[in-house]
């Protein structure tokens, strides 16, 4: 399950590798912004309308990927912590996201593009957003 502990603990878990594997740069910064780390799986459920099953986890996994991205709960990793945070999602309710090295611009592409809507969710970047993950997503095997 994915909440807002699991958000803290992932992005720290991302940001603490990152450091480690970067050690000749400057450190990405660990820290957590209050509310809106509480703001994010409230948010995320609103978009929780249609009746048909796999429908409900693509939407879901593409909210929550890119409303971390959009609100930017943490100081550093918010991209990568809304990746992650959806990949689990989907992989705790039977599916699993096909995201390859070549397809990884595209999706950081549209969450930049997210997270450049400061005013309000760009819901044409999110349907961008959900056919990404519908392309990739796949039924995986207990």
């Amino acid at each position: 399950m994915v909440d807002t502990q699991y958000l803290i603990e992932a992005n720290e878990k991302l940001v603490t590798r990152w450091n480690k594997l970067h050690p000749y740069e400057t450190p990405q910064a660990l820290g957590v912004r209050r509310p809106e780390i509480d703001d994010i799986i409230p948010m995320v459920e609103k978009y929780n309308k249609s009746n048909m099953e796999l429908d409900d986890f693509i939407k879901k996994a593409s909210y929550l990927m890119a409303i971390i991205s959009w609100v930017q709960p943490f100081l550093d990793g918010n991209k990568r912590t809304g990746i992650v945070s959806a990949i689990k999602f989907l992989i705790d309710n039977g599916y699993n996201l096909n995201i390859g090295k070549k397809d990884e611009p595209e999706i950081r592409s549209l969450l930049y593009d997210i997270q450049d809507q400061r005013t309000s969710l760009d819901h044409s970047v999110m349907e961008k957003i959900i056919f990404y993950i519908r392309k990739r997503i796949i039924n995986h095997e207990p």
